[in-house]
This record gives C-alpha cells, structure tokens and sequence, in this order.
C-alpha cells in the first residue's frame, strides 16, 4: 500500500511539475480574419487564441477574399454615412485635444486605420475590452518570437508598407516603437525597434512578392534570442541571412497600441492582404519547412452531414 501510494504521489508530482513548464512555443494570438466581407467600421475582429486579443476595423481597411476563408487588406472603406451627432462619448463628434499633442484625438471620422488595439483612445469600441500590447508578447523583442501570416501582393506601393506597429504611445507624439514593414520593392522588409536603434534590413523573395501575382505566400519571421538572429522564410525557404540583431520590447505604457496594416498615424498602408496573422512565443521554424495549412479552428471543426 505504501509503494503504491509513493508511486501516486510521483505521478502526481511530476504531472502538476509539467502544467507549470512553458510549452516550447504557445500562441500570443492569431487573427484568421474569416469575418464577413463587407464589414463595417467599427466592427470586431476576433483573436481565436487563448488570450483572445480582439482588433477592431477601421476606416483604412476592408475584410476580403482571402487563402482561408476571408482575409484583411488595407484599403479606404467606402464612404460611411455616419450618424450625424456631436456626441464625442462614442467617437461621432469632436474630441478635445489634451495639452502638448501634437495629433488629433480619434474619432469615427478620422478612423483612417486598418485594424487597431488600443489603450489610449479610450472611447472607440471600449466595450470589447482591448489588451494594453505593450503588456503582452505583442510586444516583442528579447526572447524567442515567430511572427507569420499569408500574404498576397496586390498593388504596388510608394513607400513602405506597414505589416504591423506596437507603440507605446501616445500615439502619434512617441516614436517608441516595434514595427515590421515592406519596402516599396517588395525585396526587403524592415523590422525597427526603438528602444535597441535597430533597423534590421531583411531580404526576401521579391518575385515571389511581386505585385500581380495570384498565387499567396506563407511568410515567416523567426527570432532566436540566444544567437541574435532573425530568420526569415516564404514558403517555407529560408532566404538570404540578415544581419544580427538584439531587440527590447518597448517600455510599457497606458496609452499602447498595435496596428495592422498601417502605422499609427494610418498611413504607410501594406500593398497586399493578410489572411492568418499569427504570433508565437519560441522558434518555431528553425530550418526550411512545408507552409502550414489553417491554423483557423473553423477550418477543422466537423461538419455534419445532410439528411
């Protein structure tokens, strides 16, 4: 009775010692952006992680066709016949400016982003409960991070087009910021960090990312701590090696936010649509690899037959 109780005991021990270990990688969140196309501003746009980090639509953005399902594409929404209403609690009418900024406070008619969490414009869609991101591991920087997403170029761009932007804020009058961004050749992206005056320079498949192409492209972006390096792979081919680098993760602050598609002034819009935006604590690629299929729950929940 004894020898058995012990050998419970152990099991017991060893299965409560292995809840609190860290997977090798978990998701920080994954945007599969399979809502409705036609999508309203304003409109919820769900994180299906665990952590459940929703966005919210902007005037700057539109949901389309995408690789699964639906996808995000930075694009002027049609015009919106807002209700007319001078009411600045839900973002109809004008907001006061504080003291010392320099940017407009947000509002319903100068909603020109793509898809935004915020901390600081605390009137837009508050009910949902947005994340501060500098708070979380959206906020990268010194530990092991994959970044990935699908992506189809559709147009091409004069000047960088953001893929996402984390600030600490305010938003607008701070230039502490993590951002990942294509240059208008479509042959590099940049990854800026701030608070290390890094901007990495990443080469990529430019053909592959050239705009008129119909075929989408897995894109990743993975970072090692322990070697300072960033890996970058389309298609799951590792391309040319860039230059190494150490990253922070920005200071935290009460006025935090993260951008998709556009930087946080809404300009810079990415030339292509994003379907799958996922983020990852750990390296989850670490050498070449077959692309992924949905991550998207709904790709692989059972369907019931007809009758």
């Amino acid at each position: 009775m004894t020898q058995r109780f012990g050998l419970f005991f152990t099991c017991a021990l060893f299965f409560l010692s292995s809840l609190s270990k860290p997977s090798l990688a978990q998701t920080i969140a994954l945007w599969p952006f399979d809502e409705q196309q036609g999508l309203y501003p304003s409109s919820v746009l769900s994180d299906v992680s665990s952590n459940d980090y929703p966005l919210v639509l902007g005037l700057g953005g539109q949901v389309v066709r995408g690789k699964f399902g639906n996808a995000l594409e930075p694009g002027e929404y049609p015009a919106f016949p807002f209700p007319q209403s001078d009411n600045p609690l839900f973002g109809l009418g004008p907001v006061v400016a504080r003291e010392g900024r320099k940017v407009e406070p947000l509002t319903w008619r100068t909603a020109r982003f793509c898809a935004l969490m915020t901390s600081g414009e605390n009137h837009l869609r508050n009910e949902v409960g947005f994340a501060n991101a500098t708070e979380t591991k959206l906020n990268l920087g010194g530990f092991d991070w994959t970044v990935e997403f699908w992506f189809l170029p559709v147009r091409k761009a004069v000047a960088d087009g953001v893929v996402f932007e984390v600030g600490r804020g305010p938003r607008g009058d701070s230039n502490v910021v993590t951002q990942l961004a294509l240059a208008p050749d479509n042959r590099t992206f940049v990854l800026t960090n701030q608070p290390t005056s890094t901007r990495l320079v990443i080469p990529t498949d430019g053909g592959a990312l050239a705009p008129g192409t119909t075929v989408w492209r897995h894109l990743a972006f993975v970072y090692s701590h322990r070697d300072g390096k960033l890996r970058h792979y389309v298609d799951g081919k590792e391309q040319a090696p860039s230059q190494k680098a150490v990253l922070k993760s920005l200071p935290e602050g009460p006025e935090a936010y993260f951008s998709i598609g556009r930087d946080g002034l809404w300009q810079k819009p990415l030339q292509g649509r994003l379907d799958e935006l996922r983020f990852s604590v750990g390296v989850l690629y670490a050498q070449d690899f077959t692309p992924p299929s949905s991550f998207s729950p709904l790709a692989h929940a059972p369907t019931k037959a007809l009758k």
